[in-house]
């Protein structure tokens, strides 16, 4: 708990990328889910520079709690649009795609608003996921 409490004030402090990858790391989905759900989204990927691997790493642990809140799915949309294609190798394309595919899975179920634009935005990324490996 005092790790928890830790990687929470290291992530208060802006370090939200290493706190993100420590609790990748650890497995702690819950506490990947406190550090989500405690800051928005939008500022967080706007003020650090996750790297791609960090991102696809995040997708399949967050896709499932879409439905419960609405942060969660908005960490999952900017996993998804902050990810630079153009900078992963073949072999990282092919994960991102099956990571992609996965989560498509999961977030088809959610007849919200919300999942059906997941929906949206998760297909148009597997798209662009096939036609950047192609032109690779």
């Amino acid at each position: 708990d005092y790790k928890r409490k830790e990687l929470l004030n290291r992530a208060i402090q802006g370090q939200v990328i290493e706190a993100v990858e420590d609790a990748l790391d650890s497995g702690d989905v819950e506490h990947l889910l406190t550090l989500v759900t405690n800051q928005p989204a939008d500022q967080v990927f706007q003020r650090n520079k996750f790297p791609p691997h960090t991102l696809i790493r995040m997708i399949p642990q967050l896709v499932p709690y879409v439905q419960q809140q609405r942060s969660i799915a908005d960490w999952v949309q900017e996993c998804i649009m902050g990810v630079q294609t153009d900078s992963l190798n073949q072999q990282m394309l092919g994960t991102y795609k099956e990571v992609l595919e996965n989560a498509l899975k999961d977030v088809a179920q959610d007849r919200t608003p919300r999942g059906t634009f997941l929906t949206q935005l998760i297909q148009n990324a597997i798209v662009a996921t096939m036609k950047f490996s192609a032109e690779g």
